[in-house]
Formats: structure tokens, sequence, C-alpha cells
């Protein structure tokens, strides 16, 4: 996959992207457009989520594991910022990467009208 974000996760209320480090129990993101690329941040574990390599229908937001796709193929939130979202039942959330559920939230996703980033 060649996203220019390939992670996301909350820092405070912030999102941040780029690459993922694990050390020492701590879970950092280093932010692909820092000046410098030493900067790393702690994020919160349970809101990191992997880029997919879609684009929803728009060709404007890459998807990421835990994002809410409406009806017509737009990326309508995530999972973390707005549960109430899957309670409208023609969502769908991309499920994580490399399981059955993604294989069918993928094929979902695609089906809306969401494709593959170059």
């Amino acid at each position: 996959m060649n996203n220019r974000y390939t992670f996301r996760g909350k820092h405070g209320d912030t999102w941040l992207y780029g690459d993922l480090s694990r050390q020492q129990g701590v879970t950092l993101i280093f932010p692909t457009d820092a000046f410098d690329s030493f900067d790393s941040y702690i994020v919160d574990e349970e809101t990191v989520c992997q880029c997919t390599g879609l684009r929803d229908k728009s060709g404007l937001q890459l998807l990421y594991e835990g994002d809410i796709i409406d009806a017509n193929g737009r990326k309508a939130g995530n999972c973390y910022e707005n549960q109430y979202l899957l309670k409208d039942r023609t969502n769908i959330i991309i499920e994580g990467m490399g399981g059955k559920k993604w294989r069918t939230a993928e094929q979902e996703a695609i089906k809306r009208g969401c494709f593959y980033a170059e």
C-alpha cells in the first residue's frame, strides 16, 4: 500500500496520521508531515487504525479501520467519535483488516462506490 498516512490514532482530541511504533508499552505515531522526522506523540491504543487503501466514493477521504460508510459510499464518520452512526442500518463500519469481517466490509464498501487509492 502506497498511502501517505499508514496509521492514525488520537492524541487527546486530535487525530494524528503517520507511522506507528509500540515502545515500552506505549503506542506512538510519527506524523508523516512533521518537519522533524523524530517527533512522535503518544496516542490512545484503542483508537489506532490502519489505512485500508480505499477511498470513499467522492475520492477525497482515505478510509481507515473503524470508519463508517453511508449508503451513498461516503465517509459518515468513525466509531471512535460517533458510535450513534451505527444505529442507522444503512451505514457500515470498515472492520479491522485481515479477517473475515474485513473482507465483507471491503466488498460492501466497493459495492457502494468506494475504490482503491492509487
